[in-house]
């Protein structure tokens, strides 16, 4: 069920859990002291919803730079091309220094 957010004319702001098809409140129903409540006329406010991306497909922030981020095997294969080394059938890469 969605959050509503509501507003009093004095000023009181509450949150209220309302089904979609529940009539939106009228009355404020925030306490002023242990016997009394406020009652006066309240307004829905309009306010952003939360919507979360769940799931592997998305950039943790939903803005991403530069494109997806990349795994670790991609990484370990990226570095290996920048540094110019060859690969052995073993996954080790050759050394251009002599070994002492």
């Amino acid at each position: 069920m969605p959050t509503y957010d509501y507003k009093c004319t004095f000023g009181h702001e509450f949150e209220e859990v309302q089904r979609i098809t529940a009539e939106a409140l009228t009355v404020c129903p925030v306490k002023i002291s242990h016997d009394h409540v406020c009652e006066a006329k309240v307004r829905r406010l309009i306010s952003g919803g939360s919507f979360i991306l769940k799931g592997s497909g998305w950039a943790k922030d939903g803005y991403s730079s530069g494109g997806a981020k990349k795994s670790e095997g991609e990484k370990k294969s990226e570095g290996e091309k920048k540094s110019g080394g060859e690969k052995k059938s073993g996954g080790e890469k050759k050394s251009s220094k002599p070994k002492e």
